[in-house]
């Protein structure tokens, strides 16, 4: 409807233009002239929707405006120069001062009309590739460099179009000598203003097709910007043309790219430790990577599958890595559900910290996941091929928490007497015949009521100790 509506008015402009600037079209009727210039619209016309669909269609979405531009003016120019040879041949018009103001006619109205489909078909363009990337840009092509162009020729136009039309007016004056001078000069400025005020016209509804264009562009940016702000990080800008604004989409588009090169890296990692040490990693990354740790006040909790290397003996091992990861994702879900984090898994071990968010309650923590991985055990277990069996031990005290290893390969991890000795109070309750062990450190930072499902079972030497260890083990059944 557009296109459309540009060419009727191109038409109906045409038709009045040539009587104003030329004396000898002025000696044709206005079914001579007008038949002439509506032949010119309808080659004009169909030559271009045969071009749009063989060759606009075909291009790059991110080259289509300038190509339809390019298109529209050189089927202008085209027009205009046949009919300025028809009616050279026809009606013996000379070549250069009627076919000439014929051209200058076609070219300028050509120049308003493809600029302002061309950029609809911007506008249409961008629209259609909202989430698409395209980053590169072989060339940039200023905002303000064709703003200032398209004012420069513009302003051109009006002038040409103007001094066509008062040279046609002043020869009229000079050689037909009206006896009114005064109504001749009114008719005069009003054919100047009238011209003025098409062309003028035209000169808006590019500005506000382009100013609507520029709210378009700016406005898909703003979205995409608010989605990234809200995470979502599957958005892109579209980069519909060669210019600041392609520029900004492309580098908006490679900061989004590198934002999910981040989250993904964030995430996988966040799968090999927990997702606080994965954003501390992270964090710690930016400043660096710094080795070394500080001493923390930790629940330290160590968990064994009892009798698991003399199985791998006798299992299938697809079997085996089947049951040993329903196991672990059980454990895993219950540490994190405790606001724990799992350390590392050693093998079928796994070591969980609990108060490294600086939380008081680090040792109920740990008692209770401890016993939800029980439960949990206990309900997996007709599921599994074999049942397993557990044995945890819970330790208290300072340990140094951070980064080991060298600047090539590093793990952020807890390290310290607390560990060791949790891991043998594991090993403790394979004698104790009891599931779970807790230390009295852990015990004694217990509430009354927690204390009461504990009993002492002593003070027992482990390795690598020099002094006995006071533990406590269940002193009631875990039921599933």
């Amino acid at each position: 409807m557009r296109t459309v509506t540009h060419f009727v008015l191109a038409f109906a402009l045409l038709v009045l233009y040539g009587g104003e600037v030329c004396p000898f079209i002025e000696t044709l009727s206005l079914e001579e002239w007008g038949g002439s210039v509506l032949a010119a619209f309808l080659l004009m016309g169909g030559a271009r929707a045969v071009l749009l669909k063989r060759a606009l269609n075909v291009q790059d979405p991110y080259i289509q405006s300038t190509f339809q531009f390019k298109l529209d003016i050189l089927l202008f120019l085209g027009a205009g120069l046949l009919l300025a040879v028809w009616n050279t041949q026809i009606f013996g018009f000379p070549t250069i001062e009627s076919g000439a103001k014929i051209s200058i006619g076609f070219a300028c109205i050509g120049f308003f009309v493809a600029l302002d489909l061309a950029l609809r078909r911007e506008n249409l363009v961008a629209q259609e590739l909202k989430g698409t990337p395209h980053l590169a840009l072989d060339r940039l092509y200023s905002t303000t460099r064709r703003f200032s162009l398209f004012m420069v020729v513009a302003v051109l136009v009006v002038g040409v179009v103007v001094v066509l039309t008062v040279t046609k007016d002043v020869h009229w004056l000079i050689h037909s000598h009206p006896d009114d001078i005064f109504m001749s000069q009114m008719a005069i400025v009003g054919e100047v203003a009238f011209i003025v005020a098409t062309l003028l016209g035209y000169m808006l509804a590019v500005s506000l097709t382009y100013s609507r264009n520029m709210h378009t562009f700016l406005e898909i940016e703003t979205q995409v910007m608010k989605k990234v702000q809200r995470g979502k990080l599957d958005v892109f800008v579209p980069s519909r043309a060669k210019d600041e604004f392609g520029q900004i989409a492309g580098y908006t588009n490679h900061m989004i790219e590198g934002l999910r090169e981040r989250e993904r890296i964030r995430t996988v990692f966040g799968k090999v430790v927990s997702k606080d040490i994965a954003d501390k990693l992270m964090i710690m990354e930016d400043q660096g990577m710094p080795l070394g740790g500080s001493l923390r006040e930790l629940a330290v909790m160590f968990a064994d599958i009892r009798g698991f290397t003399s199985r791998t003996e006798t299992a299938v091992p697809a079997v085996l890595i089947r049951d040993l990861n329903a196991y672990f994702t059980e454990a895993v879900d219950s540490v994190i559900a405790h606001d724990g984090v799992v350390d590392k898994f050693l093998g079928d071990g796994l070591l969980a910290v609990f108060g490294l968010d600086g939380s008081k309650d680090a040792c109920a923590s740990a008692v209770h996941c401890s016993k939800d991985i029980l439960k949990r055990l206990q309900q997996l277990n007709p599921n599994l091929s074999e049942p397993l069996e557990v044995g945890m031990g819970v330790h208290r005290g300072p340990v140094l928490a951070g980064i080991v290893g060298s600047p090539d390969r590093l793990e952020y991890t807890v390290i310290g007497d607390v560990v060791n000795t949790a891991s043998r109070m594991e090993q403790l309750t394979r004698s104790l015949k009891t599931p779970i062990l807790i230390s009295d450190n852990v015990y004694n930072a217990l509430p009354a009521e927690e204390q009461a499902s504990w009993k002492n079972m002593g003070e027992h030497m482990v390795k690598g100790k020099f002094k006995a260890v006071c533990v406590f083990g269940l002193a009631e059944s875990i039921d599933p």
